[in-house]
C-alpha cells in the first residue's frame, strides 16, 4: 500500500512541477507520431535494402569471405550475414511501437 502512496504522491508533484497546456500535449503528441513514422520508414528501407542485397548478386569485388560453401561456386557470403542484421533492425525498427514499453514520458 505504502508503495502505490509513494507512486500517487511522485505523480501529483511531477503535475505540480511541470506546465502541462493544450498546447504543450499537442506538440508533443505531434512530436511523437512523427517520431513514430520516420521510424517505420527507415525501418522499411533498411528491410528493402537488405532483401536487395540477398537476392541481387554483387559483384565479386564485394563478396570478401564466404563463411559457408554450399558448393564450389555458391554460399553464405560475409555481405549476407551484413544484409541479414540489417533486415532484423529494419523489422524491429518496423515492430518496436507496437510493443508497450511502459509510460510515454519515460
Amino acid at each position: 500500500m505504502e508503495n502505490r502512496k509513494e507512486k500517487i504522491e511522485e505523480f501529483i508533484i511531477f503535475f505540480e512541477e511541470n506546465n502541462f497546456d493544450s498546447k504543450n500535449i499537442t506538440d508533443f503528441i505531434v512530436k511523437y507520431k512523427v517520431s513514430i513514422l520516420l521510424k517505420k520508414i527507415l525501418g522499411y528501407l533498411l528491410i528493402i535494402l537488405s532483401l536487395g542485397l540477398i537476392i541481387i548478386p554483387l559483384p565479386h569485388i564485394y563478396e570478401v569471405v564466404t563463411i559457408y560453401y554450399f558448393n564450389y561456386n555458391d554460399g553464405i557470403t560475409l555481405s549476407d550475414l551484413i544484409a541479414l542484421l540489417l533486415l532484423l533492425v529494419g523489422i524491429y525498427l518496423v515492430l518496436r511501437d507496437k510493443i508497450y514499453f511502459g509510460n510515454i514520458i519515460d
